[in-house]
């Protein structure tokens, strides 16, 4: 068995890379590449069907900043065991995930600041974090109502 303090450096170390990861792609270029040749596949294989939609796409890639940093969120919440941690936590990705955002014209070639993007990261985050607060609260009545 694993002492929980251990526990909990693994949970952060995890968490860590998740937010190293969720970096990376923000400031690649390759991740731009990668949407595009998905977005082309999906044009070419049933193009009746996903043209209308593609085109009607007014946010961009917002939907996959939302699926990013909401998955991130999830983890790093994974980690915290405090509402104070959970607070700290949230601050902190809301306002990395917009210095990520601010900064990836300095650190990419094709990337730019889109503000329908930091909205789509603080969706994410906000979406993610109500749902762990919500599985949290559920879980601890039942803790509760299985201990009366």
């Amino acid at each position: 068995m694993v002492h929980p303090t251990r526990r909990a450096g693994l949970r952060w170390c995890v968490a860590g890379l998740a937010i190293l990861m969720a970096t990376v792609i923000m400031w690649s270029d390759g991740a731009v590449d990668a949407w595009g040749a998905m977005v082309k596949l999906a044009l070419t294989w049933n193009s009746e069907a996903t043209t209308a939609v593609m085109g009607a796409r007014r946010w961009g890639d917002a939907d996959l900043h939302i699926a990013l940093w909401g998955t991130v969120t999830v983890i790093v919440l994974w980690a915290t065991r405090s509402r104070r941690a959970v607070l700290i936590a949230v601050i902190a990705l809301l306002t990395w995930s917009a210095f990520t955002e601010i900064a990836q014209p300095w650190l990419t070639d094709h990337r730019t600041r889109q503000g329908v993007d930091f909205v789509g990261n603080a969706v994410g985050i906000l979406l993610a974090t109500g749902l762990v607060l919500a599985v949290r609260a559920l879980r601890q009545r039942r803790l509760e109502s299985a201990r009366a």
